[in-house]
């Protein structure tokens, strides 16, 4: 949905994270993952409070979800 991505970018830094996201289309919203450097994806998932990283999580695909997780440090999660 749209409108829970635009508020999880809302935390983001925009500049990066936004124009990736612009690149890719909603649907294939873990490509975002796959673009994004180590770095990067991991300072995402960290400023995303629980509550709206599962709204995110949930727009990926349940296969691949568990690659997003393991490029990312647990405890940050």
């Amino acid at each position: 949905d749209r409108a829970k991505l635009t508020r999880v970018l809302y935390l983001v830094d925009r500049a990066k994270l936004t124009r990736v996201l612009y690149l890719v289309d909603r649907a294939k919203l873990t490509r975002v993952f796959y673009l994004v450097d180590r770095a990067k994806l991991t300072r995402v998932l960290y400023l995303v409070d629980r509550a709206k990283l599962t709204r995110v999580l949930y727009l990926v695909d349940r296969a691949k979800l568990t690659r997003v997780l393991y490029l990312v440090d647990r405890a940050k999660l």
